[in-house]
């Protein structure tokens, strides 16, 4: 996929250029076959089984007949089949949100079930889950003790990671949840690459359910080992010292720090989604409930 530049992300991001997100990488192991099945234990029921297929990409369903996946992607129109449960449901509209990279999609017949969307603010510090598919890694002697390259793979599988911060891209992207690829964050520890974008990002709210909180976007890169490279690459790094990263400016610059992943922070964009599914916020179901709570208390008292 072309990259997307985002330059009021120079702040946010320290001066690091960021491509589309395309895929899952991990930190303990290069085994394609990785966390290809649903997580069990702990991560039970994290979103895996809220994830849909669309053309290369994922999508996650959020109402009846709607999903959520990312606006850049290519190769899907409207009238592709989304493959969701093992059924296949037909696109009819594309509703793009001009604040961010998100897009809500519209099908034909309903689904029989569909993730509840995070709209807390306190995302930063949560363990998160995320689903993606497309490439994996490869062993670079020139990377040795930094990370990996990215190599093809285009199986669907799930990673963790934990948000950092928020970056606020700016005019037309919006805030994004950021997530580090840190050597030390145990063995689901991952980041994503190539066909990742699109894919769910889900958080544990309070009340103890896995929600979605973002979808997978960008990724920082891509790389050179030296400003004279005429060639530049794409890789998983957990210190990217030493090395040239793209500038969101134009050019390449030093990089410092474990590489970074983003993901459309969805708690900012609660309004465009709402306006499109039709389903209650959070405060008017949170006062639909607490008046049906007050009305069975009275009627309680009366008997």
């Amino acid at each position: 996929m072309s990259r997307l530049l985002i330059p009021s992300l120079l702040a946010a991001a320290a001066l690091l250029g960021a491509g589309p997100a395309r895929a899952i990488i991990f930190i303990s192991t290069g085994d394609p076959n990785f966390n290809t099945t649903a997580p069990t234990g702990q991560y039970a029921n994290s979103g895996w089984q809220f994830q849909g297929t669309w053309g290369n990409y994922l999508g996650t369903p959020i109402a009846p007949k709607f999903f959520l996946t990312s606006k850049h992607l290519e190769g899907v129109i409207v009238g592709s089949i989304f493959t969701y449960l093992g059924q296949s449901y037909t696109t009819v509209r594309k509703i793009e949100d001009p604040t961010s990279d998100l897009a809500i999609w519209e099908v034909s017949t309903p689904f029989p079930n569909y993730a509840t969307v995070y709209y807390g603010k306190t995302e930063v510090g949560k363990e998160a889950v995320f689903v993606g598919r497309g490439v994996g890694r490869e062993d670079e002697p020139k990377l040795a003790g930094k990370g990996w390259r990215w190599s093809a793979n285009t199986k669907q599988r799930w990673g963790t990671n934990t948000i950092s911060s928020i970056a606020d891209l700016g005019s037309g992207m919006g805030e994004t949840l950021r997530s580090t690829f840190d050597l030390g964050g145990g063995s689901t520890e991952a980041t994503i690459g190539d066909r990742d974008s699109g894919g769910g990002l889900f958080i544990k709210d309070t009340d103890g359910m896995w929600k979605l909180a973002g979808i997978n976007f960008d990724v920082t890169g891509p790389y050179k080992y030296s400003l004279s490279d005429g060639d530049n690459f794409n890789a998983a790094l957990y210190d990217q010292s030493g090395l040239y990263v793209s500038l969101l400016t134009g050019g390449f610059g030093p990089a410092s720090g474990p590489g970074a992943f983003y993901s459309t922070r969805l708690s900012s964009h609660q309004a465009f989604i709402h306006s499109i599914t039709g389903l209650p916020e959070p405060s008017s179901a949170a006062l639909l409930a607490a008046g049906g709570l007050f009305l069975a208390n009275i009627r309680a008292r009366r008997r």
